[in-house]
């Protein structure tokens, strides 16, 4: 059996569970509706979750409506989270964690500079094409204070409007010494550029222990857009299982040694982390603090 669980603070908690497959099955309906799913907290049977189809959503390979175990509890900080799920055909799984405590944003600000680039990027002007070089380099200054005594777990975003309304990750420069222990010194030796941090990057307060901080992120944003660029930064404050899982996963994505040498066969694979016993997947909690900020592109 397999667990697939995000759990956020105040978002009503809903879990996937289903079955390994094997490659060579063609287009294999995965879910398991009929499993048994009980929810503890802190020790204390809640209920057992309810298997409810999404509209919305559509499984990839099957085709057919994808599905989730929804249940009524909303997770809040310092809470234990237990999900048990049961079918006569697998054995019993169970995986745990502990919903971490928000880590609020004390300020948040920006600089800006021009700056002209060769960024292989193109744009058609008059009916001719040409190379996007001007620039503006902003570099946001995210402050905030790490909670003493205790490993903390974090993870980075920032976001803006895209075509369609929706905010979408923009693509940054991660240029704070508090990213440096995601990637060895034999990554950058021998040419490996890390992990994939498309999507947020995380870190750790292995360096700052109990202090508050400012970390710094770049973003590069094109002259051409002009006027007012909206952005949100999001701080999420994350277990170490959620951590550890998503490190993994990006690690096989991105270009470290492990994981390039892994995936050609000349070391072993990366294994992605798992807290579920007895079966796999990820029980893994967080909660964000967000803030929105105006960037005057000149």
């Amino acid at each position: 059996i397999v667990i697939n669980c995000a759990a956020f603070a105040d978002v009503p908690l809903t879990a996937s569970v289903t079955r390994t497959w094997f490659y060579t099955e063609n287009t294999p309906y995965v879910k398991l509706p009929h499993a048994k799913v009980e929810l503890y907290v802190n020790d204390n049977f809640v209920e057992q979750m309810k298997w409810q189809p999404l509209k919305t959503k559509t499984e990839t390979r099957s085709g057919v409506p994808d599905s989730v175990f929804a249940s009524g509890y909303v997770p809040k900080e310092g809470d234990r989270i237990k999900i048990v799920a049961s079918n006569p055909s697998y054995q019993t799984v169970y995986a745990e964690d502990i919903v971490p405590h928000e880590v609020p944003i004390i300020n948040l600000e920006y600089t800006g500079r021009k700056v002209t680039i060769n960024s292989q990027n193109y744009y058609y002007e008059n009916g001719q094409m040409i190379e996007d070089k001007d620039y503006m380099e902003v570099i946001y200054k995210v402050t905030f204070q790490d909670i003493a005594n205790q490993d903390n777990y974090y993870v980075i975003q920032v976001s803006g409007p895209g075509y369609g309304g929706d905010y979408m990750y923009v693509d940054l420069s991660y240029i704070d010494p508090i990213f440096k222990d995601q990637n060895t010194v034999i990554d950058g030796a021998l040419g490996f550029d890390g992990v994939n941090n498309r999507n947020g990057c995380l870190f750790t307060d292995r360096d700052i222990k109990g202090k508050e901080y400012t970390l710094k992120v770049k973003e590069l944003i094109s002259r051409r857009l002009g006027g007012s660029i909206k952005r949100r930064i999001a701080l999420y404050s994350i277990s170490e299982p959620y951590y550890q899982y998503i490190l993994s996963l990006q690690k096989v994505a991105g270009s470290t040694v492990n994981g390039g040498l892994g995936n050609i066969g000349f070391a072993e694979p990366i294994q992605v982390y798992s807290n579920v016993v007895d079966g796999i997947g990820i029980l893994g909690t967080s909660q964000r603090d967000t803030r929105e900020i105006n960037i005057n592109v000149e």
